[in-house]
């Protein structure tokens, strides 16, 4: 936000949400300025705790917030820098084990990668996991598809299974104006699927 905070916006049942009814969200002393913030991912139950999980990109470095109470993150934690360059475009069981996946591109040269998440035991993901490729499992990043350079795909954002097979899946706006879906496999996408026709080259963002 403008004022350099960060806040939640909570649903008012008629599928919008109440501004006036905003909440603050409270960060440990630890953790990065919101004003830094330069892409926040709200990952669902990444741990199985029962409490939602936040992967945040601040600066060059790639951080994860979990023990949410409702208005608080009781815990931040850098994973990794070197993020400035790359995009984080999903979280979620990609390659179909248990456990969720990140997957990011580097826009500067059109590069997918998935990250595959471990297993932490108790029916969720090890957060740590995402902290390198040599942290997780297999041991290294796997390539997921080239060509989604910032001048070819301008947005890329991630959406639920649209196919079926238990993947989630991908919207795109590509630089020529249009929307394409990406179903995705456990090893790349499929080739989108034309939605808009064109018109959309000024959009700022969707979803």
């Amino acid at each position: 936000m403008p004022d350099g905070k960060l806040y939640v916006y909570r649903g008012d049942g008629y599928g919008s949400v109440d501004i006036e009814q905003r909440t603050e969200l409270w960060l440990p002393s630890n953790a990065p300025a919101p004003s830094t913030f330069t892409q926040i991912v709200a990952t669902g139950d990444l741990d199985n705790d029962r409490r939602p999980e936040l992967l945040v990109t601040a600066g060059t470095d790639l951080w994860s917030f979990t023990g949410y109470t409702g208005s608080t993150f009781t815990t931040a934690t850098k994973l990794a820098s070197g993020w400035d360059a790359l995009d984080v475009v999903n979280v979620g069981d990609i390659n179909k084990d248990g456990a969720k996946d990140l997957l990011f591109r580097n826009p500067g040269d059109g590069k997918m990668w998935l990250r595959k998440g471990k297993s932490n035991g108790k029916g969720g993901t090890d957060v740590a996991s995402f902290a390198s490729g040599g942290a997780s499992l297999g041991g290294s990043d796997v390539s997921y598809g080239g060509n989604w350079t910032a001048s070819n795909i301008p947005m890329v954002m991630s959406t639920p299974d649209t196919s079926g097979d238990g993947i989630p899946d991908l919207w795109a706006l590509t630089g020529s104006g249009r929307v394409k879906l990406y179903r995705c496999t456990t090893t790349d996408t499929t080739a989108g699927v034309l939605v808009v026709v064109g018109g959309w080259s000024s959009m700022k963002a969707f979803g």
